[in-house]
């Protein structure tokens, strides 16, 4: 027992030291999916942490850093293909990326499957999800930077790109008090 909890010590100072961006919250489990409330479920990142320099694949495949997003704001939403809770909220997902995506703002989903920004893009095309592009992290070194070890994930990104929240679980996107719970959304486009 005593070098199970050492181990996992290690770990976790191990993590530490390698300047994981995501909070860890001990009171979530992995593989517990409930839909938090909006305001409880939002985890501020204090003092805000600048986002990883590691790349990951923007929809052509090809490697990019969250610096392409500098001086917009972005949520970053971590999801996989076998989720069923990240599915089940991604066309809420593709509906805030029309109401709120533009020049501000950008929603940027990043799936993690081994399959790449082709197996994501066939996914997204196949449901029908024409406003969520296809970025993905098939060798999971974001992921594993940040300290994600639950799905989905959503981190919010200043216009510095540093990480300035996150949210572990699945949300209910459209609820308005999410919504209004951050600050950082600019205005819905107008239809």
């Amino acid at each position: 027992m005593r070098f199970i909890i050492g181990i996992i010590a290690l770990l976790v100072l191990l993590a530490h030291e390698a300047g994981a961006v995501v909070p860890q919250r001990p009171s979530v489990r992995p593989n517990t999916y409930t839909i938090p409330a909006a305001l409880e479920s939002l985890l501020p990142i204090s003092p805000p942490k600048p986002m990883p320099k590691i790349s990951f694949q923007d929809p052509s495949g090809a490697p990019v850093t969250f610096a392409r997003f500098k001086g917009l704001r972005v949520m970053a939403f971590f999801w996989s293909g076998s989720c069923v809770p990240c599915l089940k909220t991604m066309p809420e997902l593709n509906q805030m990326a029309e109401h709120y995506g533009g020049k501000a703002f950008e929603l940027v989903t990043i799936s993690v499957d081994s399959t790449g920004s082709q197996g994501a893009k066939a996914l997204l095309d196949r449901q029908k999800w024409p406003r969520l592009k296809a970025y993905a992290d098939p060798g999971r070194q974001l992921t594993t930077a940040l300290g994600i070890t639950q799905l989905p994930t959503t981190i919010l990104i200043d216009t510095a790109g540093n990480a300035t929240a996150v949210l572990f679980g699945p949300q209910s996107w459209d609820s308005p008090d999410f919504l209004g719970s951050l600050s950082n959304l600019p205005s819905p486009k107008a239809k």
